[in-house]
């Protein structure tokens, strides 16, 4: 069943990073800008402008590291 994600979005608290691929013909990324905008946290988006559902592979998991590493305050030490 589909449910939108709009509607627990007041109890997302946690820092989030997006990633959204702008060509994505399964997914319309207006979905995923409704929720993004609706977030009252610490919230980050990846675009992927020529990219589709499979936005970012291997890109986006660099972006995700550093994100942990900035949220988490993880220097490397």
């Amino acid at each position: 069943a589909y449910f939108d994600s709009l509607n627990f979005s007041n109890k997302i608290k946690v820092p989030a990073l997006f990633s959204c691929g702008l060509d994505d013909k399964v997914s319309n990324p207006k979905s995923t800008f409704a929720l993004f905008n609706h977030l009252n946290c610490d919230k980050r988006m990846q675009l992927y402008p020529n990219e589709g559902n499979d936005a970012g592979k291997d890109k986006q998991n660099s972006a995700n590291i550093e994100f942990y590493k900035e949220v988490f305050e993880l220097n490397g030490n």
